[in-house]
């Protein structure tokens, strides 16, 4: 049947009312973008479909449903035109090699960032738009006085990436209880207390993203790493945790997990690690390199570019996730 001839039989639906074809938006045939902003929402292509009854329309699971997505698709254009998280707030621990990256991959996307790290010196010179404070992750004092001064300073926090973290290697047999709980302290119980303290906020305002850096030894042990290890699937247990308990509230939790990276600290356990084996840097680089299926070590951009993935509405349906960032490491 003709459209003129189905929508000149006006017919009430409920409580909306289509009205004539000759009354129809010349926008539906124009080829331009329909028109938005009516008392009931989203207007589609029928530019004068108007509802009698705005507060509350018929088919409200449905009609709701399509207004929130066509809403969260204009607001995903507008960001991508402005960035992926523009007009998020994020605040990202630990300004090492992957910290710094996450910084400048969150602020290259449009993010207000703030860093916090226990050294003074690494919050030096850091780029316009980004904010440094000195915390100590293992001070639940330092981590609740910082949230709350983030939250008065940008009114809220969109985005936690916890990068903060340390890596030593000894043996179980002869580790000693000082080493067991630096690590534990600093990996696993640091991103516990910022996701305390940030997570009642981010419940409260009915969104938000943590991203919790563990690690491919958070997937499998290794030697004379069981102290990192544990502290690094304890990343993933509590994120995936976390995420079961504050889904419902649109908050999303996910873990990042990196393989060999090119970066100081990496650099650092590889040197000892080639050491005591009798091998120079570069064979054992090399042998690492040979096992990942893309023949190269992580680079932190590439940690950054997940994360900036993670904190992006293009991941608005991933949660609880442990994302293997390793080029293939097997």
């Amino acid at each position: 049947m003709p459209v003129t001839a189905l929508a000149g039989r006006v017919q009430p639906l409920g409580r909306i009312l289509v009205e004539p074809a000759d009354n129809l938006s010349p926008d539906l045939f124009s080829g331009r973008q329909p028109r938005f902003g009516h008392q009931s929402g989203h207007r589609g292509p029928f530019d004068r479909i108007r509802s009698r009854a705005p507060e509350r329309p018929v088919c409200d699971g449905r009609f709701a449903a399509a207004q929130h997505a066509k809403r969260r698709m204009h607001t995903t254009h507008r960001r991508r035109r402005m960035g992926l998280l523009a007009d998020r707030v994020a605040v990202v621990t630990g300004g090492g090699d992957i910290g710094a990256a996450v910084v400048s991959g969150l602020r290259q996307h449009g993010a207000d960032v703030a860093l916090w790290d226990r050294q003074p010196q690494v919050l030096e010179g850091l780029p316009d738009g980004v904010a440094g404070r000195v915390v100590d992750v293992t001070s639940d004092s330092e981590v609740a006085s910082a949230t709350d001064a983030a939250i008065d300073a940008k009114g809220r926090i969109d985005v936690l990436v916890n990068t903060a973290g340390v890596l030593t290697s000894a043996s179980v047999a002869e580790m000693s209880t000082d080493k067991w709980n630096q690590t534990i302290e600093v990996n696993l119980s640091g991103v516990f207390r910022c996701c305390r303290a940030v997570v009642p906020h981010m419940i409260k305002r009915g969104s938000g993203s943590i991203i919790n850096v563990s690690s491919t030894g958070g997937l499998h042990g290794a030697v004379d790493h069981g102290h990192y290890c544990a502290s690094k699937f304890g990343v993933i247990g509590l994120s995936e945790s976390l995420a079961l308990e504050v889904g419902q509230h649109g908050v999303r939790v996910n873990c990042i997990c990196p393989g060999a990276v090119s970066s100081e600290m990496n650099t650092a356990m590889l040197t000892a690690m080639a050491a005591s084996t009798g091998s120079s840097y570069e064979d054992f680089e090399e042998s690492i390199v040979n096992k990942t299926a893309l023949r190269r070590l992580v680079q932190p951009a590439d940690v950054a570019n997940a994360a900036v993935f993670l904190a992006s509405d293009l991941s608005s349906c991933i949660t609880g996730v442990a994302l293997p960032v390793s080029g293939g490491l097997s």
